[in-house]
């Protein structure tokens, strides 16, 4: 009986201690606007392109997830897309970004399910 009873506290130990491991989600930001969620998949850029215009802040529901509350965003009524000015880590080639180096840049933002 006690090596049944021993042997159950082993096999709860271990039950446990495997729970309680998080899974390391790479969760990615994400912005609400217009009813949907919205996500930034492209490396920053630090000239806006032409025909986007200034639409205001984002405010706490549009900033969602992304704790960009108060900055800037820009639309362009021809596109399904808009650009925020935020910090972000400065393009240094390809698709690599120092995250060392913060500067302004501009992100762009499309709809989650493109």
């Amino acid at each position: 009986m006690k090596k049944f009873l021993a042997l159950l506290l082993i096999f709860v130990l271990l039950f446990c201690s495997c729970q309680s491991e998080q899974p390391n989600w790479d969760v990615r930001p994400m912005m609400y606007y217009n009813n949907s969620y919205w996500k930034n998949p492209y490396m920053p850029i630090s000239e806006l392109p032409a025909g986007y215009e200034y639409a205001g802040t984002v405010d706490t529901e549009m900033a969602y997830n992304t704790g960009l509350e108060g900055i800037e965003y820009y639309i362009n009524p021809a596109t399904n897309d808009f650009y925020t000015y935020q910090e972000t880590g400065t393009p240094i080639g390809g698709n690599t970004v120092d995250t060392t180096k913060r500067a302004m840049h501009y992100v762009q933002w499309v709809p989650i399910d493109e």
